[in-house]
């Protein structure tokens, strides 16, 4: 596990809206909806998850940048494995549990 690192929140505040607003992380890969603030001075648009460029989905470092082809691995390791599905079971188990009311 990465040591705790301490970002000022109005740093964090920047983070998220760079995220949310930056064509760089468009939701789609022809980048045709809500593509989002356009690009600039060299900057492209990010490898999603699964390793193509754009999609929706990224895996990102604390800087913004595409994690490294092994985390990408390990990450289609994962979706073959099934881990997704198993975590989703999981939460909905739990869910169901936390929210079933016993008879007395």
């Amino acid at each position: 596990m990465a040591p705790f690192r301490c970002i000022p929140l109005e740093e964090v505040g920047e983070k998220h809206v760079f995220l949310a607003t930056s064509a760089k992380f468009c939701p789609e890969k022809d980048g045709s909806v809500a593509a989002g603030v356009p690009l600039e001075g060299g900057v492209s648009i990010a490898r999603d998850s699964k390793g193509v460029v754009g999609g929706g989905v990224y895996s990102i470092d604390d800087h913004q940048e595409n994690q490294s082809q092994e985390v990408e691995i390990l990450l289609a390791q994962l979706r073959k494995e099934g881990a997704s599905e198993r975590v989703w079971e999981t939460i909905e188990s739990n869910l169901k549990q936390a929210t079933t009311v016993e008879k007395t």
